[in-house]
C-alpha cells in the first residue's frame, strides 16, 4: 500500500508538469534568466563594471575634552502652597464668649483666637485646685512627722555607732598596747600627749568660733535666758518649716559639749577621753553648722535680710563648716594616734590584758545596741515610707486631676497653632460648639513651599539646601530644597521635591504655577576622566568602542567607561584628550572606513 501511495504521487507531479499554463510560466522564467546572463557576459567581455560604486559616510565630531560642560539644568513647573495651613478646631465644648479675629487678620502662634463659657468646667477647676490644697498640707505635715520620727531614730543609732566606734577604739587601743608595749618609748608615748592636748585646745577654739558665728544669727543664748522669747526675722527659714527650730537646737547640742569640755583641764591620763569628746564635739559643731546653712538657703530676702547679705554668709558659713570638718578630721587623726599607744614596760602588761578584756566585753555590748538601733531605724523608715507614699500617692492624684481641670479649663481658650492669616472662619458669638469642630483655618503666607517633580535618574544630583531659581528670567526669584521624599511615585517614577522660599515681599500667589531651575554639577569624580556624549558610544555583544578621525579613515577604539552623567558618559581608558571623537553617524561605520566630516 505504501508503494502504491509513492507512485501515485510521482504520477501526480508528473501530470502538473504537463498542464499547458505551467509549462509556458516555466519557460518564460528560463529565457529571461538566460537573457539577463547573457547581457552580464557581453558587459564583462567589453570591460564594463557592473558593481554599485563606494559612498563616503558623512559624520560629525568634537575634540576629546573640548567644550565639555559640568553643569546641567533641570526645569520643572511646581505649585505653590503654603508651607503651613492649618484648621483652629475646639478642643472643649462650650459656648462661643468672644471672638478676637476676623478673616483677614494676621495672627501670631498663640495668639487668643476665641474664649469659650462651660459653667461645669470651671466650677471642676475650683474643686479641684481646693483638694489639691489640702492633700498638699496634709502631705506636707506627714512629712514633717516622719522625717522628724527618723531623725530621732538616725541620731538613736548614730549613737549605738559612737559607741560601737568608741568600743573599737577602746578595744583597738589595748590591744595595740598590748602588743606593742615594749616597742614604743615613753617619749613618744609623751609627745603623742603632749600634741593631742594642743590639738585639744585648738579644736575647742575652733567649736567657739563656729557657734559665736551662729549665735549671732540664730540668738540662741539669749532666747535659752528668755526662756523662749527672743523671735528672729520671719524670713529666716521660711521656705523650710521647723529650720530655725532644728537649728538651735543643733547648736544647743554643740553648746552644752563645748561648755562641758572648755573647763576641762586635759592632762596625759585623761587626753584620750578627752580627744574622742572633742571629736564628738566637733561632730556635733559640723551639724550645727549644716543646720544653720539649711536656714540660710530656705531664707527669702527682704529689707533687712538682703539676698546680698544671704549670700555673704552662706559663703561664710560654707568656710565655718570646711574648719570645722578639717578639725574633726584632725581630732579623729589625733585620737587614732592616742590609740595606738603601747606601754613601755611589762609590768603593765596584766592591766592591759585586763584593758583588752573589759573592751571585748563593751564591743559586745555596743554591737548588740548598734544592731537593735538598727532594727528600729528600720522599723521606723519602713513605717515612715508606707505613710509617705500614701499621703503622696493621694497628692499625685489630686494634682492630676487639677491638671486634668487646668487642662479642660485652658482648652476654652481657643490659640493660634501657627503664625499667619485667617482664611477662614466658621463660627459666630453665641454658637455652641464641641471638641474637634473647626472654627477657622490659619495660613502662612509668608513661608510658602513648591512642589515638583524630579526623575528617579537626577534626584541623587541635587541636595538640601541647594538653591533653586523660580521663574528663571529677568524676575526670577531664589528658594532652597528644604525636603526630597524618600520615594518615588508609583506611576509616574519621579521625587518629589519640596522648595520654600520667603514671601515676605507677596511675590507669589498661592495655588499658582511657577517654574523651577535646578542646576546640577556634572564633574566627575576622578579628576583624570574623560566625559563623552553618550551618544558617540557604541555597545557590542562583547565590547565598548569608538570611532575617532585619523586623516580621513575612521579608527575605531576599545573604551573602559565609568558612570553616566545626564546625556554624557565618563570614559575611564582607551580616549585620549585632543583626539577627534565621531560623534554622529558613527553606528554603521567599519574600522578604517573612508568618512567624511560635516560639522
Amino acid at each position: 500500500m505504501a508503494i502504491e501511495q509513492n507512485n501515485n504521487n510521482k504520477g501526480g507531479f508528473k501530470a502538473f508538469l504537463t498542464k499547458k499554463p505551467v509549462r509556458y510560466s516555466i519557460t518564460s522564467v528560463l529565457i529571461i534568466f538566460a537573457v539577463l546572463y547573457g547581457i552580464k557576459i557581453f558587459n564583462n567581455g567589453n570591460g564594463v563594471n557592473t558593481e554599485t560604486p563606494a559612498v563616503t559616510k558623512q559624520v560629525k565630531t568634537t575634540i576629546v575634552g573640548e567644550g565639555n560642560d559640568s553643569s546641567q539644568k533641570i526645569s520643572a513647573a511646581g505649585s505653590v502652597k503654603p508651607a503651613a495651613k492649618v484648621d483652629v478646631v475646639a478642643l472643649a465644648r462650650g459656648t462661643v464668649r468672644n471672638i478676637f479675629f476676623a478673616v483677614g487678620d494676621s495672627v501670631f502662634k498663640n495668639k487668643t483666637l476665641l474664649a469659650l463659657s462651660d459653667s461645669a468646667t470651671l466650677t471642676n477647676l475650683i474643686n479641684a485646685e481646693t483638694n489639691y490644697v489640702n492633700l498638699q498640707n496634709s502631705f506636707n505635715a506627714t512629712k514633717r512627722i516622719t522625717q522628724e520620727t527618723i531623725r530621732q531614730a538616725e541620731i538613736g543609732t548614730q549613737s549605738a555607732q559612737d559607741a560601737v566606734a568608741a568600743a573599737e577604739i577602746g578595744l583597738k587601743t589595748a590591744q595595740d598596747n598590748l602588743d606593742n608595749s615594749l616597742a614604743l618609748t615613753v617619749k613618744r608615748n609623751q609627745d603623742t600627749k603632749d600634741n593631742a592636748i594642743t590639738s585639744f585646745n585648738g579644736h575647742l577654739n575652733t567649736i567657739f568660733n563656729a557657734l559665736d558665728q551662729i549665735d549671732n544669727i540664730l540668738k540662741a543664748d539669749e532666747d535659752a535666758i528668755n526662756g523662749g522669747g527672743v523671735v528672729l526675722d520671719p524670713s529666716l527659714g521660711a521656705k523650710s518649716v521647723g529650720s530655725v527650730s532644728q537649728a538651735r537646737g543643733s547648736y544647743r547640742l554643740a553648746k552644752d559639749r563645748y561648755d562641758l569640755l572648755s573647763g576641762r583641764d586635759v592632762s596625759s591620763e585623761t587626753v584620750l577621753a578627752d580627744t574622742i569628746d572633742v571629736s564628738l564635739a566637733l561632730g556635733l559643731a559640723r551639724t550645727a553648722v549644716d543646720d544653720l546653712i539649711h536656714v540660710l538657703d530656705n531664707s527669702v530676702a527682704n529689707l533687712v535680710i538682703t539676698d546680698a547679705w544671704l549670700a555673704a554668709q552662706k559663703a561664710n558659713f560654707t568656710l565655718v563648716r570646711a574648719n570645722v570638718a578639717g578639725a574633726k578630721t584632725a581630732a579623729d587623726n589625733t585620737l587614732h594616734a592616742l590609740q595606738n599607744l603601747t606601754i613601755t614596760n611589762t609590768t603593765e602588761e596584766a592591766a592591759l590584758e585586763n584593758a583588752v578584756l573589759a573592751a571585748e566585753n563593751r564591743l559586745a555590748m555596743s554591737n548588740t545596741g548598734y544592731q537593735n538601733s538598727l532594727v528600729t531605724l528600720e522599723s521606723v523608715k519602713q513605717g515612715s515610707q508606707q505613710q509617705i507614699l500614701g499621703a503622696q500617692t493621694a497628692l499625685d492624684g489630686a494634682k492630676s486631676q487639677l491638671n486634668l481641670a487646668r487642662i479642660q479649663a485652658g482648652d476654652l481658650t481657643v490659640g493660634a497653632p501657627i503664625s499667619g492669616t485667617v482664611t477662614a472662619k466658621t463660627v459666630e458669638l453665641g454658637t455652641e460648639v464641641n471638641p474637634g469642630q473647626k472654627i477657622a483655618e490659619i495660613s502662612n503666607t509668608k513661608l510658602l513651599k513648591i512642589e515638583i517633580d524630579i526623575s528617579a535618574e537626577d534626584i541623587n544630583k541635587i541636595k538640601l539646601g541647594q538653591n533653586v531659581k523660580i521663574n528663571p528670567g529677568a524676575s526670577e526669584f531664589t528658594g532652597t530644597i528644604s525636603r526630597i521624599f524618600p520615594t518615588a511615585d508609583p506611576v509616574s517614577k519621579k521625587v518629589r521635591v519640596e522648595i520654600v522660599y520667603d514671601n515676605s515681599n507677596n511675590d507669589l500667589i498661592i495655588e499658582s504655577f511657577v517654574e523651577v531651575e535646578i542646576t546640577i554639577d556634572n564633574s566627575p569624580t576622578d579628576g583624570q576622566a574623560i566625559i563623552i556624549p553618550l551618544k558617540a558610544l557604541i555597545i557590542g555583544s562583547n565590547e565598548k568602542y569608538v570611532f575617532i578621525v585619523d586623516g580621513s579613515k575612521a579608527v575605531k577604539k576599545t573604551v573602559e567607561t565609568g558612570e553616566t552623567i545626564g546625556s554624557d558618559i565618563k570614559i575611564l581608558s582607551g580616549l585620549t584628550l585632543g583626539e577627534e571623537l565621531i560623534t554622529d553617524n558613527g553606528k554603521n561605520l567599519e574600522d578604517q572606513e573612508s568618512i567624511e566630516v560635516i560639522n
